[in-house]
């Protein structure tokens, strides 16, 4: 199955991220891709934007890279699938320091 990964990333805040990626997301699951969207943001904007009250949720891509959970996969409308992240993400990069070969822990959690 052909793979495409599309990654919108930018330093600065609110330079409208999570908005194009909602947007794009939507677009292509619309047209009938079939689309996954990974919230790696410790502000949650793109979690909060499909799942309003995502506070209640009980994993995030957190525990995926720190605990190396089984990276969970919530389908918020047809074709379009979110991995929801949450305010814990703000401290993944100081959790995961001592994390052998960290760089590779979302890739292999995505694809193996």
């Amino acid at each position: 199955m052909l793979q495409k990964v599309i990654t919108l990333a930018n330093f600065k805040g609110g330079v409208g991220k999570s908005t194009s990626t909602a947007a794009m997301g939507a677009c292509l699951a619309m047209k009938g891709y079939k689309v996954l969207l990974v919230d790696l943001d410790g502000q949650s904007n793109l979690t909060l934007y499909y799942i309003p009250d995502a506070d209640k949720l009980e994993e995030s891509i957190f525990e995926t890279l720190v605990y190396g959970k089984a990276v969970p996969v919530i389908n918020v409308k047809p074709n379009l699938d979110l991995v929801p992240s949450s305010l814990e993400m703000s401290s993944a990069e100081i959790a995961m320091t001592n994390t052998l070969a960290r760089e590779q822990v979302l890739s292999r959690a995505l694809f193996d």
